[in-house]
């Protein structure tokens, strides 16, 4: 008898608990839902003995699958939309610095040429170091700029490949939504084909890829995708500085 007691006193505080659970936190029950499905819940046998509870909770889950999609792919827009103003505001800059190192160039080239030192340029004074110390700042600059233009444009591209993904999910989505009524209908029929079951194994598919799209999100703010493409190079700002030779820029062309 003590044993039973205790027996059933495990399965009142199990219950207790659950409940707890279900009520104040959404999120374990989410992923109980979850694990419940991938391990216990609507296997190929399930579907097959209760297709009507499949293809409701099929329904409900598509639904919210649809409203994160498109979600998602709205922000990653938004993401793209910064990428191409950064793009632009870098390339600006690029352009710039160009302008800019050429007129020193013009500027040092006619006071090597016997105008002398110091030469006016953008309103300043400079001696010859001053000049050369300068044109190799300006030189930096611009190779940064064009190497954040080159990284700009990967992570544009990775994004735009990420939206277009996003859009088959969701027109996937879409097609299995619109034939699930009509087959919830014969299912209550108990018109049970070979057809039907198809379906429901392709909508058992189609959320999953949704499940593995929707827990990896392609969505990263343009910080974090530039800083990904930096990440991946292994040449730093040492790395420009060995690059540039100022004597020999300054003289091209002369």
């Amino acid at each position: 008898m003590k044993i039973l007691w205790k027996f059933l006193a495990i399965l009142i505080v199990l219950g207790v608990a659950g409940l707890v659970v279900v009520e104040f936190f959404p999120g374990l029950r989410e992923q109980g839902k979850q694990l419940y499905r991938k391990y216990g819940g609507w296997n190929q046998e399930a579907r097959q003995a209760d297709p009507v509870g499949f293809i409701e909770y099929a329904i409900d889950e598509l639904e919210k699958d649809l409203t994160t999609l498109q979600e998602t792919r709205t922000r990653l827009g938004n993401v793209l939309h910064d990428l191409e103003k950064k793009q632009r505001r870098t390339q600006k800059r690029r352009d710039n610095a160009e302008q800019l190192a050429e007129q020193f160039r013009a500027a040092y080239q006619r006071a090597e040429e016997g105008g002398g030192y110091p030469v006016k340029v953008s309103g300043q004074a400079y001696d010859r170091n001053q000049l050369k110390d300068q044109v190799r700042l300006i030189l930096l600059q611009r190779e940064q700029y064009s190497r954040l233009l080159k990284e700009l444009e990967k992570a544009k591209s990775r994004a735009t490949d990420r939206r277009r993904h996003l859009g088959l999910r969701i027109s996937k989505t879409k097609a299995s939504l619109s034939t699930l009524p009509a087959q919830r209908e014969v299912a209550r029929l108990k018109e049970i084909s070979d057809h039907t079951e198809s379906l429901l194994n392709q909508v058992d598919s189609v959320m999953t890829s949704n499940e593995e799209v929707l827990e990896h999100s392609p969505v990263r703010t343009v910080e974090e995708l530039t800083a990904a493409e930096k990440n991946g190079d292994s040449e730093g700002m040492s790395g420009s500085e060995r690059t540039v030779d100022v004597e020999a820029f300054l003289k091209e062309g002369s």
